[in-house]
Order: C-alpha cells, then structure tokens, then sequence
C-alpha cells in the first residue's frame, strides 16, 4: 500500500503499518488509529487528511500474533519496506516528517545507529532527529493522554 494525500504538502505522517481496514481499503490511517487521529488529533488543529501525506513504514498488514492482537511490524519488515518508504519522500520532499510511533521511526533512523549531538534536538514536546539531507523528524508516540496534547501542539506549530 503506497501512501495517501496531496505529494507536495510539507508535512507527512508516518504511521507504523496498515491495519486491517486499511489493507482492506488500500489507503492509510482509514481503521480504528486513523478515525481516532481524524477525531481527536487533527480536528482539534482545524486540518483535515488532505492537509498531509499519509504514509506507512511497512506496507502490508503484519498480521495477529498468537493472542489474536495486531502485531508490531518487525525489523525484517521494516527493512523489506524500507525503499518504499524512501521513493515516498524523495517523491512528495515534505519539509518535516512526523514518525507516529516507534517502528516508523526505525524505519526512518536505524535502531543500532547512535545520533550526534547536533543530530539530535529534544524539546518539551517531542524528539526531532534529522533524516538525511537534514530533513527534520518528530517522533510522537502514543498511549498517553499528554501525547495527544503534544501532537495537537506539533501539529499546529507546523501548519
């Protein structure tokens, strides 16, 4: 599943994989993360989907894990996504991209590689770590109540 979304917005969201309904439907962020995103996060900022990319950092559906409960896209998964994701941005070169959990960002930023000082900037809200040619990442991750106060901040500072 490619992404979703006007390609030359500034900002891209980045989730972890595609659930259920969005395998089913073909599009990004459509099951139950995606309305909570729309309802909570994004109304509460005055946008819409079409104000960013919606994209994901492994394109198929993971699967469940023997508790019957959505599994976490894996590092092989990650990995085998990963040009995908790449083209993606390269393609639509949003000015900032927002890692929505921590899988995406492990797709964005490799687990075993320690950032730099001047890589790396930590503020009161979130993380933002620079991807390639400098284009800034926040990381947002959620299952906190104050999370969703951080990314309805993030969110209206970059529109």
């Amino acid at each position: 599943m490619s992404g979703d979304g006007p390609t030359d917005t500034g900002i891209m969201l980045v989730g972890e994989a595609p659930g259920p309904d969005e395998d089913e439907q073909g599009v990004p962020f459509v099951g139950r993360v995606g309305r909570f995103q729309d309802r909570h996060i994004l109304s509460a900022v005055d946008a819409t989907r079409k104000d960013f990319r919606l994209t994901n950092a492994v394109r198929c559906y993971p699967g469940k894990d023997n508790q019957n409960k959505i599994r976490n896209p894996n590092i092989t998964q990650i990995r085998a996504c990963n040009k995908y994701l790449v083209e993606e941005i390269e393609l639509c070169k949003p000015k900032v991209i927002v890692a929505m959990g921590n899988p995406a960002l492990h797709s964005l930023i490799p687990i075993n590689r320690k950032l730099d000082d001047d890589e790396k900037e930590v503020t009161g809200v979130t993380g933002i770590t620079k991807w390639r040619a400098g284009l800034p990442i926040a990381t947002i991750t959620f299952g906190l109540h104050s999370s969703i106060s951080s990314t309805r901040y993030l969110l209206q500072a970059l529109i």
